[in-house]
């Protein structure tokens, strides 16, 4: 039997994007493990962990993968938890029909790759802290009520990533395994 890997599937951030929301981050209050600037991604699937032989057919999949770029934009800024139990703090992705369609396909590779993934609605965000400390309540809450409405204009995805995750103390490491590319020739097409 091969080594498991824990591993994920993930939207690349465009720049303008990143840039943006790691500077919000930078104004979270203590007591949050911030992702760093090039950790920030829309988690696709989470594949726990799999196989390498799983891990080559998913690549090979998503090598062939077809899929028109994806807009991505951000309308509030939530969290997953509440009060003392807050998990941590994300930008809440705009869901949208390619979005979901691309998620679904990504989805039926991992499972046609023999990943038993559990069924779970697909809620699009980009998680910008962590709780690794119990901030102070009324710190977090007022930063989470000064930046609820948060919104950016949309911006164009074009690359995925299937990324390998190894815990570690001060965080995930996160590696490219593969990368796929959606078509570069959008300049034409409108917004949903």
């Amino acid at each position: 039997m091969g080594l498991s890997v824990r591993s994920f599937i993930a939207l690349e951030l465009p720049h303008p994007l990143s840039e943006g929301l790691s500077a919000l981050s930078d104004t979270l209050p203590k007591g949050l493990r911030v992702v760093p600037d090039d950790d920030l991604h829309l988690t696709l699937a989470f594949l726990g962990d799999a196989s390498e032989s799983a891990l080559q057919d998913i690549a090979d999949d998503l090598d062939t993968l077809t899929s028109d770029p994806i807009a991505l934009g951000v309308t509030g800024i939530g969290t997953f938890g509440s009060g003392d139990m807050v998990r941590s703090v994300n930008a809440i992705v705009q869901p949208t029909d390619a979005l979901s369609a691309l998620q679904t396909k990504v989805i039926r590779i991992a499972r046609n790759a023999g990943l038993g993934l559990p069924r779970r609605k697909f809620l699009p965000h980009i998680t910008l802290a962590r709780r690794t400390e119990r901030p102070p309540e009324a710190a977090l809450s007022a930063w989470l009520l000064a930046h609820t409405t948060h919104k950016t204009p949309p911006v164009w995805a074009t690359r995925g990533v299937l990324f390998r995750s190894d815990l570690t103390g001060n965080g995930p490491i996160y590696t490219a395994l593969s990368e796929f590319e959606f078509s570069p020739d959008y300049a034409a097409w409108e917004w949903d």
